[in-house]
């Protein structure tokens, strides 16, 4: 009999940054508190939301046995399955028609913003080695406004929406996440996963080289290979303080070793919680 996968990984791992080879794997702690401040969730939804939080990450509920007998597979078997590839049908297909009018009405607005197209289109590499992706995104920056030698290092510091670079339509986008919206296209495709490492840029691949050790790097590299790149990820759930190099080499090979249906699910429940609640957070 296989082993049955836990759906989540441990978030004293992820909050702390901590070799994921030094901290247990089914040491289920709560991290609630940390993950959710106490002004995110008002009233009595702040419970209902922790008790579910909790069930879902949890490895001996109805919701751990049954992923685990629709999809016992774990790490890159799971991530070049045809399980995960039917969850990124499930899910971007309905997400891409709902977002459909919210893409068209938002690109629109940019146009007539500052006459500027809709939309950027940015090259990044992809999980297949020499290959390259097409981001596609809402256009948020001033026209031309990426151009230029010190253009990558304007914005270090500095929430998305504050890049001074945005107009104000542009900010309003990066707070929420929209601009990313026409990348379920891209799911639809088969170009991206809905969960997975998000596609880098030439440019910060070589800033991970130059900075990394080469065993460091490498090890990197192969998790980045192991499995069609993503929308959301555990970088992009956990929050800004895992855009570090260090923390996120740890999550990164820890997402690709044990990536399974289970996982997946749970880190879609938290890419929506984080959308629909947290931002009030930043309010």
């Amino acid at each position: 009999m296989s082993e049955r996968v836990s759906p989540v990984p441990v978030e004293a791992i992820l909050l702390s940054g901590k070799n994921t080879e030094e901290v247990g794997f089914d040491n289920h702690g709560s991290y609630y508190t940390t993950l959710y401040p106490s002004n995110a969730i008002d009233g009595p939804k702040r419970p209902l939301v922790e008790k579910l939080d909790r069930y879902l990450r949890s490895s001996d509920t109805i919701f751990a046995g049954l992923a685990h007998i629709v999809c016992p597979y774990q790490g890159e078997r799971y991530l070049n399955s045809r399980y995960k590839r039917l969850l990124d049908l499930a899910v971007s297909i309905p997400a891409a028609v709902v977002a459909t009018p919210v893409i068209t009405t938002l690109g629109f607005a940019k146009k007539v913003e500052d006459g500027g197209s809709m939309f950027f289109v940015q090259e990044r590499l992809s999980h297949v080695p020499g290959k390259t992706i097409n981001l596609i995104k809402i256009r948020c920056m001033r026209p031309n406004s990426d151009a230029g030698s010190g253009n990558v290092q304007i914005a270090q510091g500095l929430k998305p929406s504050e890049d001074p670079r945005n107009t104000k339509l542009g900010s309003f986008m990066r707070k929420y996440q929209f601009e990313e919206l026409p990348q379920l296209f891209q799911v639809v495709l088969g170009k991206l996963s809905v969960i997975g490492l998000r596609p880098n840029t030439k440019y910060n691949l070589d800033h991970l080289q130059n900075t990394w050790s080469q065993d460091r790097f490498e090890k990197w590299r192969d998790a980045y290979l192991s499995g069609r790149l993503g929308l959301s990820g555990v970088n992009q759930v956990f929050g800004s303080q895992f855009k570090e190099d260090d923390k996120r080499y740890h999550t990164d090979v820890f997402y690709t070793k044990h990536a399974s249906l289970g996982l997946d699910l749970y880190l879609l429940w938290k890419t929506a919680i984080k959308l629909l609640v947290e931002t009030k957070v930043r309010q």
